[in-house]
């Protein structure tokens, strides 16, 4: 039985804190109220990260520090993926600002232009493969993205019939803003804290490359006719773990965002019809990160989902990927 969205306006701001419950007390455009805070609170790190440059912050304190801030504001990826999801342009036009303060501009061209289409086939880089650990998989991933994002955007220009260095280019309008942003901060606070935004920024591409990797582990979707079969719910991984989802935005009810893109993220449901992870988006991440235990774990739910059936099983091409254990012959 399909299960429906669960009801919240019960629960207590105090339970995970009252930004994400607002988001749900209103709609997917509440999201837009969270941009600009998370606009003031990108120069706050670098103004922290000057004071963590202080002689009682060793190098190790100032690299904790900044990955630390990275993990919390990778948030305002998931906002702009929400927003870059909407029909109206103004939401669009908001999730490119999003981006760009994290330099990762790409993501939404990429996703809602390649993931969206490729999704659980071995030509998808968001799409992690069995036994493809999560740094084998960021490795392929976090530069695919960006090279799937390019093409993506040349193909666009070309239909158009512009060239890469048209104004309109996308990518090269947020990359710029990115870098207008970046020379800002070393303006304000001076050079040296592009260290702290780098570092920054890449914790937070690293931490949407580890709930990329949760969401397709291992999935195929069979080639029928020389082409993918329709994408299913059971092409996704999904769980409806209260606190998780909350947080993050309805995130791991992730095979109903992959049939209904468009869909609001308040108003996704979990589907009775997709393979089902151990837990929410926190344990997951934790898991991950040692490689023998994620497939432990993991690989006798995706064996059993598929029924051992390796043809539905994405190994990735003929050539074994480096990074990539032994496919096992069932």
């Amino acid at each position: 039985e399909q299960k429906t969205s669960i009801e919240i306006t019960s629960l207590p701001s105090t339970f995970i804190g009252p930004e994400p419950l607002l988001m749900y007390f209103h709609s997917r455009r509440s999201c837009l109220l969270y941009v600009p805070k998370m606009a003031w609170m990108s120069a706050d790190d670098s103004i922290s990260a000057l004071m963590a440059a202080s002689p009682s912050f060793s190098i190790a304190d100032q690299v904790l520090f900044a990955i630390g801030i990275g993990f919390t504001h990778s948030l305002i990826v998931l906002v702009a993926h929400e927003l870059g999801h909407s029909a109206a342009s103004r939401d669009q036009h908001v999730a490119q600002l999003a981006l760009m303060l994290m330099a990762y501009g790409h993501f939404g061209v990429e996703h809602n232009r390649g993931h969206h289409v490729k999704i659980a086939t071995p030509d998808d880089p968001a799409s992690s493969r069995f036994n493809e650990s999560i740094y084998a998989f960021a490795l392929r991933e976090i530069p695919g993205t960006v090279a799937g994002a390019i093409g993506a955007e040349r193909r666009r220009l070309r239909r158009r019939g512009a060239g890469w260095w048209s104004p309109g280019n996308v990518l090269l309008q947020n990359w710029s803003g990115s870098a207008l942003f970046a020379g800002l901060l070393a303006w304000a606070f001076g050079w040296p804290v592009l260290v702290f935004y780098a570092l920054h920024c890449a914790t937070v591409w690293f931490s949407i490359t580890m709930a990329n990797y949760t969401a397709h582990y291992g999935l195929l979707r069979r080639e029928v006719d020389g082409r993918p079969e329709p994408c299913r719910a059971d092409h996704s991984w999904s769980s409806s773990f209260l606190v998780s989802n909350l947080l993050f935005l309805n995130l791991q009810r992730h095979a109903d965002h992959h049939m209904h893109a468009r869909r609001p993220f308040q108003t996704l449901a979990h589907r009775g019809d997709t393979p089902d992870l151990p837990a929410g988006i926190p344990g997951l991440f934790c898991l991950m990160l040692v490689p023998p235990l994620w497939f432990r774990v993991m690989n006798p739910r995706l064996l059993a989902h598929v029924g051992h059936d390796m043809t539905r099983i994405n190994t990735g091409p003929l050539r074994e990927s480096p990074g990539t254990r032994p496919v096992p012959q069932t």
